[in-house]
C-alpha cells in the first residue's frame, strides 16, 4: 500500500476546487497566508481546473509532508465532511487513497 495520499478514482472539478480552497483557506487562517502559500507552493488561486486532481493532490501532499499524514488526512476528511452532504462526503472519501494511515 501507498504511503503517500492521492486520489485514486476521478473526482470532478468543481468538487477538487472546493475542498483545495477549504484546505488552503484553513491552513491560511491558522498560521497566515503568506506562510500557507510559501509551503504549498501556490496560492489559493493557482488552482488549475485543467489539471484539476493534479492540483488537489498538490496540496494533500505537501500538507503531508509538512504536518504528518495523518494530521493532512483530518484535515481532508474534516473539510469533506463540512463541505458536503453526508452521502456525496462517503462517495468522495472512497475516491481518496489515504495510504496506511485511516
Amino acid at each position: 500500500m501507498s504511503d503517500n495520499m492521492y486520489i485514486q478514482k476521478e473526482i470532478d472539478t468543481e468538487t477538487a476546487e472546493k475542498i483545495y480552497r477549504h484546505l488552503y483557506k484553513t491552513l491560511g487562517n491558522a498560521i497566515g497566508f503568506q506562510v500557507a502559500r510559501d509551503i504549498i507552493g501556490m496560492g489559493e488561486d493557482e488552482f488549475d481546473p485543467d489539471k484539476a486532481e493534479e492540483s488537489l493532490n498538490t496540496i494533500i501532499n505537501t500538507l503531508a509532508a509538512t504536518f504528518g499524514r495523518k494530521t493532512a488526512s483530518n484535515m481532508v476528511i474534516v473539510t469533506i465532511r463540512s463541505e458536503f452532504e453526508d452521502e456525496i462526503s462517503t462517495a468522495i472519501l472512497s475516491k481518496i487513497n489515504f495510504g496506511n494511515i485511516v
